[in-house]
């Protein structure tokens, strides 16, 4: 639940019982501002996986060393409908020495992408030295920088649907050769997604087998450093527009006094 600073004075918050913020980010002052406006009602702030697991934790100061009490109302998730084709991605059940195998060659491929900083600076998915945390304040920073001089800032958000099952063999291949991945590994790794095959599995009853004709294993090491050297080849923007990546996840974002004139710039590059 959100409500702007302006809507508070319109919005009845005596209904509520319950109001529970996640994240150790949520400040103190905004859950004094919401025991103020709920004065009956149980104004918490809670942390956990609820997005991964629908687990959440709240603060419980009888409960030392703990993660606290845990949050019944976060126990149930929407999940997608059952009968739906799209509700379902293909999982790669690895043996053990196939798992050592995809290790060895991410190894391999890493000391060439990595060791040789092939990787465009602003991909900072399943990097050494670079993670979520460090991508989100450049963006924050930029912003801020924004406001000292009276400059809005636009980000456009994108997200490629199922993007790891959508990753062309031949033009992953393609790309390897273009960044100078050594020929034998390629070749490896050719051969590797080569003649892979799924099957839906219901209750006892299992389907035909199908080629796979894109895409990398789910749930494979190797998988995010394949995308990756997919996705180096993005255009990069021109005129001062700034890109941010983290392994499929987009964001362009620009500012200016001139809001015409962000959307002009930020067109242009979309």
């Amino acid at each position: 639940m959100l409500a702007k600073e302006p809507d508070h004075q319109q919005c009845d918050f005596s209904c509520f019982q319950e109001i529970y913020m996640g994240g150790s980010a949520v400040p103190e002052e905004l859950l004094t501002k919401y025991r103020e406006l709920a004065p009956d009602a149980v104004v918490a702030r809670v942390y956990g996986m609820s997005e991964l697991s629908g687990l959440a934790f709240c603060p419980d100061p009888t409960r030392a060393e703990t993660c606290g009490r845990k949050m019944g109302c976060f126990e149930y998730r929407v999940r997608k409908p059952r009968d739906l084709p799209a509700s379902y991605r293909p999982i790669s059940l690895l043996s053990g020495l196939a798992k050592l195998f995809e290790r060895i060659l991410k190894t391999r491929l890493s000391d060439h992408l990595l060791g040789k900083d092939l990787i465009i600076d602003e991909q900072f998915g399943f990097r050494p030295t670079h993670s979520c945390p460090q991508q989100v304040p450049r963006l924050v920073e930029y912003v801020s920088e924004g406001f000292k001089t009276k400059q809005k800032t636009v980000v456009v958000f994108f997200d490629v649907v199922k993007a790891f099952d959508r990753e062309w063999h031949a033009g992953l291949v393609s790309k390897l050769y273009s960044l100078q991945i050594p020929d034998r590994l390629i070749l490896i790794i050719q051969n590797y997604l080569a003649n892979r095959y799924f099957t839906f599995r219901h209750e006892r009853t299992h389907s035909i087998r199908r080629l796979i004709r894109a895409g990398v294993p789910q749930a494979s090491v190797l998988c995010p450093l394949l995308y990756s050297a997919y996705t180096n080849d993005i255009p990069r923007p021109t005129s001062g527009v700034q890109l941010a990546l983290f392994a499929d996840d987009t964001a362009l974002f620009f500012r200016s006094r001139d809001r015409r004139s962000i959307f002009r710039h930020l067109q242009r590059d979309l």
